[in-house]
């Protein structure tokens, strides 16, 4: 089976190490590549963007190095034709001893619309996530990680959490209950919330807005700012694209207010 696989291997402040590999029915390549942080998510993002529009191609570089003549890795994500099949072209350096400029593998990678949005949400998790962490294209979903991979397709009009939920129970663990007992309504710290969001764009599940909420010195939360309200995801039903939102969301308010807030997402 075709496949392209990213795991993260090293990360020292905004810097990652990426192993990646790749393989189709005739060949494969695989690597060891440095980039920013910033670069694995904008590439994410590429991917996620393709999910909402797949009409038309997209491209992800990465591994740049100044005057280097290619990325060590290339990836041109073609149109999918009518039936969903998506072709991914892989023009990836070979490590090897002689020059490092001249040896390069370039094949074709075949996938499907799904395994392409699982693909993109998986790589934004990654790019936040700890060393280890991975994403891996035409992956079944028990390879993926486990905020990914419980549950099946989603119930139409379940909630979100509580007895028939969406979320599996131990996403719930931390947790905190807006308004204390009795209520059920939830909200995450920073890399949870990011999870979750992958989660439900995965499940097919639209994220329709959220907010930050400031935890109190005595206790209880206090809400900060309006929110978010994603009227194009409600307009469009794209899961993928309400997830990429909502992650955009958190990551942003993150950086401006700190690390001390929790979101809530609203489905």
């Amino acid at each position: 089976m075709d496949e392209l696989s990213f795991e993260k291997t090293y990360q020292d402040g905004g810097l990652v190490r990426l192993w990646v590999s790749a393989s189709s029915g005739l060949c494969g390549a695989r690597r060891g590549l440095y980039e920013d942080e910033a670069a694995v998510k904008a590439a994410a993002g590429e991917v996620l963007g393709y999910s909402r529009d797949f009409s038309r191609g997209r491209s992800v570089a990465l591994g740049r190095w100044e005057g280097g003549p290619a990325p060590a890795l290339s990836l041109r994500i073609l149109p999918a034709d009518s039936r969903g099949h998506v072709t991914l072209e892989v023009d990836m350096e070979i490590d090897d001893d002689g020059d490092r400029h001249a040896h390069r593998a370039r094949f074709f990678v075949k996938s499907e619309l799904g395994p392409v949005g699982r693909f993109g949400a998986s790589l934004l998790s990654l790019a936040r996530g700890p060393v280890g962490s991975h994403a891996t294209l035409n992956d079944d979903l028990g390879g993926l990680p486990w905020y990914m991979a419980e549950g099946g397709p989603a119930r139409v009009g379940a909630p979100l959490v509580g007895k028939g939920g969406i979320l599996p129970e131990r996403m719930l663990g931390s947790a905190v209950r807006l308004g204390g007992p009795g209520t059920d309504r939830y909200a995450w710290g920073r890399d949870a919330a990011v999870a979750i969001a992958g989660y439900l764009g995965v499940r097919g599940v639209p994220i329709l807005g959220g907010c930050a909420w400031r935890m109190l010195p005595g206790g209880g939360e206090a809400r900060d700012g309006d929110g978010w309200r994603d009227e194009e995801g409600a307009l469009s039903g794209s899961a993928m694209g309400c997830c990429l939102r909502a992650m955009e969301y958190i990551e942003s308010h993150s950086r401006e207010r700190g690390e001390d807030y929790l979101y809530e997402l609203i489905c």
